[in-house]
């Protein structure tokens, strides 16, 4: 194989640093599958810079100024600003968020009056709770920029690696999953992998017999909503900014010319106790996500009643979730051509312009010595931050939480409502 380099997935981390490589003039191949309910195939996504953690804050800000700035990026970029909601027992998350801005020399976030939410959406205020306007958040029309990047890196996709073959101190070889030819060897002796395959790295890594990090990798789903928006609900919210309510849900207006908004429902995250997740699933009849549709619902109504009637179709989306949501950037102390890209727990989508060259830097031993310490295999337990989402890591088991959902409502799987004809 004459590539450099061998790039399992097409994700985030995958496509940032294929194009990287790309700009580098760099060998490379990409092995992936397309994966319906990764978050690399989301519709949209926030830029955005307020995190509670310092560290965090600063590669947001790195990543934001080439998504506002950037030739390629900040054409899919729209400032649109964001309010963001905030009840007692979120207000030590925007403390740390001031306090954080303060040193990076930026102003604190200053309260919102309620009555301008009223007037500007249309919903009911509630008393005990702070709103924020944060005027240089952005909207990423993110189907667009991907589609963009993937025809960019102009790199044949192989089929996707089913294992790895590990020889005594390197990965000798990748078997890939071709869809004429079954099983098919890549030779990668000569070659650097990055493994970037989101919630399969771990799968990848224990059907190769090869130890994942130590602190490991958790799967993750949450819900996300599409809303089929009319004519006039779609004049409405394209003027107006994205509403995060921390701990419940965002609504991102439409992008572009789509009569589309979504509800990033961040309320129930979930795990699952098995690959079920992996297997891409119906739930178009499950009585969890029916619940949650409901609750999603009566929020909307309450605090956006402009979206009423909107057609709600129920998607939801997967991540690999690293300790405090810090991914894994890191060559694998016994494979020396492999490194593991992984973790990027929701949070670091809006990193695509800039995760590509740190992973290019970890394969090539050329990190510095505190971005090995917050990516490396071994973490250090003080340079610890706050999580970036902690709701995020609390996710129930989904089997866990259909049960309760049919066992409040006494549905049957019969009684369970159909979500393919569901409305605002």
């Amino acid at each position: 194989m004459a590539e450099s380099f061998l790039i399992i997935g097409d994700g985030v981390f995958g496509l940032s640093t294929s194009y990287y490589l790309r700009c580098q003039d760099r060998l490379f191949k990409i092995c992936a599958k397309a994966e319906a309910h990764a978050p690399s195939q989301d519709i949209a996504k926030i830029s955005r810079t307020d995190y509670p953690g310092l560290v965090r804050m600063k590669e947001a800000q790195a990543a934001h100024e080439l998504w506002t700035t950037d030739n390629l990026y900040k054409k899919f970029c729209t400032k649109v600003g964001r309010v963001v909601v905030y009840d007692f027992e979120n207000s030590a998350t925007l403390r740390m968020i001031n306090k954080n801005r303060q040193k990076c020399n930026l102003k604190h976030r200053e309260t919102l009056d309620k009555e301008s939410f009223t007037e500007a959406f249309g919903g009911v205020q509630t008393s005990d709770l702070a709103y924020i306007f944060n005027d240089d958040d952005a909207l990423i029309d993110w189907t667009s920029i991907m589609k963009l990047l993937h025809s960019a890196v102009e790199s044949e996709t192989a089929a996707p690696v089913r294992r790895l073959v590990p020889g005594t101190n390197r990965v000798d070889a990748v078997v890939i999953d071709h869809p004429v030819h079954g099983e098919e060897m890549l030779d990668t002796t000569n070659v650097k992998i990055i493994l970037a395959a989101g919630p399969w790295v771990m799968t990848i890594l224990d059907r190769s017999g090869i130890d994942g990090p130590p602190a490991g990798l958790s799967l993750t789903a949450i819900l996300a909503f599409h809303l089929a928006i009319d004519d006039e609900q779609y004049s409405f919210y394209s003027a107006k900014p994205i509403f995060s309510h921390i701990g419940t849900g965002e609504i991102l207006p439409p992008v572009c010319d789509q009569k589309v908004m979504k509800v990033t429902w961040t309320k129930k995250p979930f795990t699952t106790a098995s690959d079920w997740l992996l297997r891409s699933p119906d739930l178009s009849r499950s009585a969890f996500v029916a619940r949650e549709a409901q609750a999603m619902r009566r929020w909307l109504l309450q605090s956006h009643p402009r979206l009423k009637k909107a057609k709600v179709t129920a998607h939801f989306y997967w991540d690999a979730m690293a300790p405090g949501q810090v991914p894994y950037i890191s060559r694998h102390p016994q494979y020396l051509n492999l490194t593991i890209a992984g973790g990027g727990s929701y949070t670091h989508g809006k990193d695509l312009p800039t995760i590509g060259q740190s992973i290019v830097k970890a394969a090539e031993g050329q990190l510095q010595e505190a971005s090995m310490q917050r990516y490396g295999w071994q973490r250090r337990e003080d340079l610890n931050e706050p999580d970036s989402q902690p709701l995020l890591s609390t996710g129930q088991k989904y089997e866990v939480l259909e049960n309760e959902a049919r066992e409040h409502y006494e549905w049957t799987q019969e009684d369970v409502p159909d979500l393919s004809n569901f409305y605002v």
